[in-house]
């Protein structure tokens, strides 16, 4: 299960002196507290927080949004382990540009 694979950080986006004494008084201490930066915020279009972002071993994005509740976590987790086989990607699309008087 994808949960057994999973390196979990939390990610500020300016030097924050709160997030590890929290993270330890909750019982998360072992979850490292690393500095973002607005290029790195804006790579993964995050604009609002909390943003979950499950980020696969090749560095491809598997599922994102903003999260406020346990279950929203947890559906992002089945997201994000479907399996990438071609049976489970959308297919791309070709969008043709229609000419003034055209036909519908």
């Amino acid at each position: 299960m994808a949960q057994e694979r999973l390196e979990i950080v939390v990610l500020t986006r300016r030097r924050n002196e709160l997030a590890e004494p929290v993270l330890r008084l909750i019982g998360l201490d072992r979850i490292p507290v690393l500095t973002g930066s607005p290029s790195l915020y804006a790579a993964y279009n995050v604009r609002v927080t909390p943003f979950a972002i499950f980020v696969d071993s090749a560095g491809r994005v598997r599922a994102s949004s903003l999260v406020n509740e346990a279950w929203q976590v947890t559906k992002l987790l089945q997201l994000a382990d479907l399996p990438l086989g071609p049976e489970n990607l959308a297919p791309r699309r070709r969008f043709t540009r229609r000419t003034v008087g055209a036909g519908v």
